[in-house]
């Protein structure tokens, strides 16, 4: 028997040709129309083994089943991925099933996807790269019909009416499966795409599952120079997924609020699927549904328990462990890791430090990094050198708040424009899961204590507006850092005490000093002590107007859209909350110091409650696959196209606390901007060599239906968000 592995992986067979080489007499070719539907007239044996076609043309046409462990997925059984039939999955058994045979004896064979039909070129060309003028529609190039070569056709060990074959190197190509029975002329033919299958979490078998978190485990634990010597040039580790996703220190980077969004995190997720596969092949990367967390579990506010925490998601198997009360509720004061580092599986999970001369996406030199040098942004002076992770905000716990479910995901699904979905996914369904999972703690206000006293209080606005305030927080700290409100020690000692290097409010005095009867002596130098001296009403007004008012915006912080929620007492000229109402200045106070002391105080936040660090956790790219699912939903479900125009660049270099630009709108957000660090998707490298794919040019190669593609998802229904 030929080796099948080599038929697979293009080597040569047994001493014949390589077949991405031409022969100088083609062998047989059997053709497939584009359909991609069941083929007839195919490749068959005799006895003994010598090849022919089936004597008897009027013969009985049979089909059969393919099973790769899991049956076939629903998404395939359902066309969603058009001119796929049947998938077999790399690395895995599958199992091809006569369905009402006659005969028992069969001969079973497989021929590989002929190289002129299938395309040898592990390149991209860029010059070639379609684009069609009327719609602007990207097109990676059309799927060629295929044929095969049945001059490799390989027969399979099996001579009954089930047959068995474990796949190996097969993902993103086309095989023609084919079973004879000489004696009653029966014949069965099938193409069958070689897929991998990114499945829910939970649908995984339990060793499945195994393999998937080990595999994610050894890439968040590896750096890239010991890994390629473990497992292959192609291995990324943690500390190039941290250092590219953070990227260089600006306010906007190059794939966020911008629909950048999608092509740059499926390409993020590619190098990524690649190195788990690297460890173990059999795996892929996996989704977490959190549509089914947030519609089951729900938080019981009579018992304060339950809550999405109590998922299996976060168990000590899987994404956890997390501290956990016999009950299933959370609490934060029986941590007792005050470092709030990942234990479990993930405790060997470490932040990339020494950023200041790591090579970024761009091939710069030096990443954003904090006064410590890790894989930070600046304003965040969390020392530790594990990946941290808190259920709470500034003491105020999140497990109680709901997480984005069906009603965020129906808004996304009613865009009618590229640049409308991307809106409603990444900062509607998307943004919050990085303050809900990630959290911060040791800040400079205890929201907690503050939000108890307004429920005991009986005041529910005001409790509701302290935990707005909360999931504003992470935005405001980044506004408020590149605009200058907000400065940090330029460097500290991995020995030196939190407390001496926190970020904190600049040049108070200034702000204050407009306020009749301002004492210069209340506040000297810049904040670090736990208040602010006798500051009344009007100067903590004022501070709120310049540390807190300039960053809030409909858009950008809506729980505290300036528009609706804020308002201007005529009697007093101060700012009020209109939830709160203007009679209450009490209330109105307390809640002024909360965000004046929260925006000058950040206190230690985790990698992942800030979207540009949040790479370094390992929940990140199971998440972020989710929304990868949804964006193919929207590709062929609403025949959404993937373009969009209007974000530009500048080439704004203003200096940012000394060192950095501003860059509202960064190369990368534009569809056809390069986006850096992309030089090769799965393989495939562009042309010239090093240069890096374009957005649109990802957008093509992410096409979902594309035969060259290696992946599909199970499910593509969402019917969570549907019973």
């Amino acid at each position: 028997y030929l080796n099948m592995a080599a038929v697979e992986e293009g080597r040569p067979l047994l001493g014949a040709a390589p077949i991405h080489k031409k022969k100088e007499k083609m062998g047989r070719k059997i053709f497939v129309s584009s359909l991609g539907l069941a083929v007839f007239g195919a490749l068959c044996y005799g006895a003994g083994t010598q090849r022919m076609m089936p004597t008897t043309l009027d013969a009985t046409t049979l089909d059969f089943d393919v099973d790769s462990g899991y049956g076939q997925p629903p998404s395939i059984r359902s066309g969603f991925y058009s001119g796929i039939i049947t998938t077999v999955e790399p690395h895995r058994t599958s199992t091809f099933s006569l369905i009402s045979p006659v005969g028992s004896t069969f001969v079973w064979s497989i021929a590989a996807e002929s190289p002129e039909s299938a395309g040898a070129s592990q390149t991209f060309d860029s010059t070639a790269f379609a684009r069609q003028a009327d719609t602007d529609k990207v097109e990676a190039g059309a799927a060629a019909e295929p044929t095969f070569d049945a001059e490799g056709a390989v027969t399979l060990d099996s001579t009954g009416t089930v047959a068995t074959h474990d796949f190996k190197s097969v993902a993103g190509k086309r095989f023609l499966v084919t079973a004879y029975c000489a004696s009653t002329g029966e014949k069965a033919t099938k193409v069958v795409h070689g897929k991998y299958v990114r499945r829910e979490i939970r649908s995984l078998s339990d060793a499945d599952r195994e393999l998937y978190l080990d595999a994610i485990r050894v890439l968040y634990s590896t750096d890239t120079k010991t890994g390629v010597s473990l497992y292959g040039e192609q291995f990324k580790g943690h500390d190039w997924y941290s250092f590219s996703h953070i990227g260089p220190l600006t306010l906007n980077s190059r794939w966020h609020n911008s629909p950048s969004f999608f092509p740059a995190h499926a390409a993020f997720q590619s190098a990524f699927e690649v190195s788990m596969q690297l460890v173990h092949p059999s795996t892929c990367l996996c989704y977490w549904d959190f549509l089914y967390d947030s519609e089951t579990y729900a938080y019981n506010a009579t018992s304060g328990s339950g809550g999405w925490a109590a998922s299996e998601v976060w168990s000590s198997e899987w994404f956890g462990p997390m501290p956990f009360t016999p009950d299933g509720s959370y609490e934060t004061t029986t941590i007792s890791n005050t470092e709030k580092a990942l234990t479990g599986r993930w405790s060997d999970v470490f932040v990339p430090r020494n950023a200041s001369t790591a090579t970024g996406a761009n091939g710069e030199v030096g990443v954003c990094h904090n006064s410590y040098g890790f894989a930070r942004n600046p304003y965040n002076n969390n020392p530790s050198k594990h990946a941290t992770r808190d259920f709470s905000i500034c003491g105020l716990k999140t497990t109680d708040m709901d997480l984005p479910g069906c009603k965020e995901l129906l808004g996304c699904f009613r865009a009618d424009t590229f640049n409308a979905f991307h809106a409603s996914t990444e900062f509607v369904l998307h943004e919050s899961f990085h303050t809900k999972l990630g959290g911060a703690w040791e800040c400079g206000y205890n929201l907690r204590h503050l939000q108890h006293t307004m429920v005991s209080t009986d005041m529910p606005d005001a409790a509701a507006i302290v935990a707005q305030l909360a999931m504003t927080l992470m935005d405001l700290w980044r506004q408020a850092f590149y605009f200058q409100e907000i400065k940090t020690p330029e460097a500290c000692l991995l020995s030196e005490d939190f407390s001496s290097c926190q970020a904190y409010c600049a040049d108070l005095e200034s702000s204050l000093a407009a306020v009749e009867g301002f004492d210069e002596t209340t506040v000297v130098g810049n904040w670090h002590g736990d208040d602010f001296g006798s500051l009344n009403a009007d100067k903590w007004d004022l501070l709120f107007r310049t540390k807190v008012l300039p960053f809030l915006s409909s858009e950008k912080t809506p729980a505290l859209d300036p528009n609706t929620k804020l308002g201007v007492n005529p009697d007093t000229g101060r700012y009020y909350f209109t939830q709160v109402g203007m009679g209450d200045e009490a209330t109105t106070l307390e809640l002024v110091k909360a965000s004046v002391v929260g925006v000058c105080r950040p206190g230690k936040i985790s990698e992942f409650m800030d979207p540009m660090s949040s790479a370094s956790d390992p929940i990140f790219m199971p998440l972020h696959a989710m929304f990868e699912r949804v964006w193919q939903y929207m590709r062929v479900s609403k025949n959404l196209e993937s373009t969009w125009s209007g974000h530009g660049n500048d080439d704004d270099d203003s200096s940012v606390n000394g060192t950095a630009s501003l860059h509202f709108n960064p190369v990368g957000w534009e569809l056809d901007d390069p986006q850096a660090p992309f030089t090769e998707v799965y393989g495939t490298a562009r042309l010239p060599v090093g240069s890096t794919f374009t957005n649109r040019e990802l957008v093509a190669l992410f096409e979902p239906a594309r035969t060259e593609m290696p992946y599909v998802f199970d499910e593509t229904s969402f019917r969570v968000c549907t019973e």
